[in-house]
């Protein structure tokens, strides 16, 4: 059974016991997170919080908060923004940031319902990982994942090698330890735009 199809079994047996759900779907970069958040989005016709809305601007990305396991995350906004009112079970809205303006862009409205899909890189940061109630980390072996990310942005690829990557395995190696999360599933190695 594929992570596919096994999430939404999971998730369909949550929601038939009146359960509603805030998937948490981290792994590393190019492990299939966004393709596989989009498909069950579509399934169930849920929103889909992107963690990269949520990255801090180079400015605050001093070697202190790199320093730090997923210092990546802009963890306080996430907190005001997403996790506050999702709990609360209220709409409302984030401001995504712009990584070429290094600015926030136009509010996204997200209306809460039996599903809401949290995704990326972080998503289960200590600091935020409470926004969710059913945590899953995708994996992929790492040559097809480096594969698929010099594909797809081959101008950034050494950046991810040198900077992105380990700063994500820091993130693993000490915040998010695989006994932090529900479920640990391969993603799929036949898609080829994964996020």
């Amino acid at each position: 059974m594929n992570a596919f199809s096994f999430l939404c079994n999971e998730i369909d047996t949550r929601l038939a016991r009146g359960e509603s759900v805030r998937l948490i779907l981290d792994g590393p970069c190019a492990s299939g997170k966004t393709t596989l958040a989009a498909r069950l989005s579509k399934t169930y016709d849920a929103p889909v919080i992107h963690m990269d809305d949520f990255y801090v601007p180079w400015s605050a990305k001093t070697p202190e908060r790199l320093s730090q396991p997923g210092g990546n995350a802009d963890w306080e906004r996430f907190e005001q923004e997403v996790t506050i009112p999702l709990l609360q079970g209220i709409c409302f809205e984030y401001r995504p940031f712009i990584p070429q303006s290094q600015s926030l862009g136009e509010p996204i409205a997200i209306k809460p319902g039996p599903l809401v899909i949290l995704e990326g890189a972080y998503a289960n940061h200590v600091r935020l990982r409470r926004a969710g109630n059913l945590r899953v980390k995708l994996t992929m072996p790492l040559d097809i994942r480096l594969s698929r990310l010099q594909k797809r942005d081959p101008d950034h690829y050494p950046s991810f090698l040198t900077t992105w990557i380990p700063l994500e395995n820091l993130y693993f190696e000490q915040m998010a330890q695989d006994d932090s999360f529900d479920w640990i599933l391969p993603g799929d190695v036949s898609e080829n735009d994964d996020a």
